[in-house]
């Protein structure tokens, strides 16, 4: 998700109104969180005056786990990145080597190489193509 706030600034004595592009209200606090990539449009009313500010959202934040535990209990099992829109992503080992390599993924690891076999226990570093923002690592 991605928060959309008002600037620190206008926060005492206003009200707001955060629109979605088709002009549906998704929310009336200075702070909003958003699940979808679009234009959003936030209405800010202080002393019978608005202001408008468009805000573009090109990817909401893509929140990305530090760490996996493939042992089938449910939590944490798989690198969960379906809402943020990868285009490709890239595991290297400790050596560089690229040991897990997908595109299109959402949620589809489980500790394996792209070979099927299972990873040591490690520190794995990654590197994610997104369809709509900049290349990140972690």
């Amino acid at each position: 998700n991605h928060t959309v706030a008002a600037e620190e600034s206008s926060l005492s004595d206003s009200t707001y109104q955060l629109l979605h592009a088709s002009n549906n209200s998704i929310g009336t606090n200075a702070s909003v969180q958003v699940f979808t990539p679009d234009i959003y449009k936030l209405i800010i009313i202080k002393n019978g005056c608005n202001t408008e500010k468009i805000v573009p959202v090109i990817t909401p934040f893509c929140s990305i786990q530090k760490d996996i535990s493939p042992n089938d209990d449910g939590e944490n099992d798989t690198f969960d990145l379906a809402r943020c829109n990868v285009n490709n992503l890239q595991i290297f080992n400790r050596f560089g080597t690229v040991v897990y390599e997908k595109s299109g993924y959402e949620n589809k690891r489980y500790g394996k190489s792209y070979r099927g076999n299972k990873l040591p226990n490690g520190t794995y570093y990654n590197k994610f193509d997104f369809a709509d923002s900049n290349t990140k690592t972690s």
